[in-house]
């Protein structure tokens, strides 16, 4: 087996406030969020786990542009993609997650047979479904808990499934129809017959208008 573990960052969304259609968290406190998630991360999965390790922020032209701070915390063997792939993401949050495996696809940075897709703000609370993929490497996803899409903060998947599913997308369909990527990954899994958990959450997330931990 090889993994290749996505940490999916969005640092810098300063510019961006205006054009998107949800509440955004202001970078400084995005910063604080993404250094709590990546110890949090790390702390509870063993970085060794995986052949490679990516951190690709799509709001960023350049390495040096992602904070010094955060920097430090990530392992060495941590590779950090500055994409500035954001024409749809500044609109549709799902558009800019696809936007960013297009990037990273023709630009040959995944080649391994899977995929590991977290996003760091994420405060992950347990290993559980890590230690179920590491054990018996298999597509594995988790259903939301209003059972309409997909949990695509955390996602593992044969790489030839993700290259699939962000072809078969139409970006400016996402952002005029304002449609999601967690319902679109759902019918796509079922399409694949990718196993799906139910009633399983392994982080939580921070609520950008209350500032509330709500489990995801």
């Amino acid at each position: 087996m090889t993994t290749t573990l996505v940490l999916r960052s969005a640092i810098n969304v300063k510019k961006y406030r205006s054009k998107l259609r949800s509440p955004v968290t202001p970078n400084s406190e995005r910063e604080m969020e993404y250094a709590q998630g990546i110890v949090k991360f790390f702390s509870l999965v063993n970085y060794q786990s995986f052949d490679f390790i990516l951190l690709v922020d799509n709001t960023i032209s350049s390495i040096h542009d992602y904070p010094q701070e955060l920097r430090k915390i990530l392992p060495e063997s941590c590779e950090i993609i500055a994409s500035n792939s954001n024409k749809f993401g500044k609109y549709n949050k799902g558009a800019g997650d696809i936007e960013t495996y297009r990037y990273l696809f023709g630009r040959d940075k995944i080649t391994t047979k899977y995929t590991v897709h977290f996003e760091p703000r994420l405060q992950l609370s347990n290993s559980q479904i890590f230690e179920r993929f590491f054990k018996s490497p298999m597509s594995l996803l988790s259903l939301s808990m209003d059972r309409a899409g997909i949990q695509t903060g955390y996602m593992f998947l044969e790489t030839s499934q993700l290259r699939k599913f962000c072809s078969l997308a139409r970006l400016i369909s996402l952002v005029i129809k304002r449609q999601s990527i967690e319902n679109h990954m759902l019918r796509f899994a079922k399409t694949k017959k990718i196993q799906i958990l139910e009633g399983y959450y392994c982080s939580f997330r921070i609520d950008p208008l209350t500032r509330n931990l709500i489990e995801y």
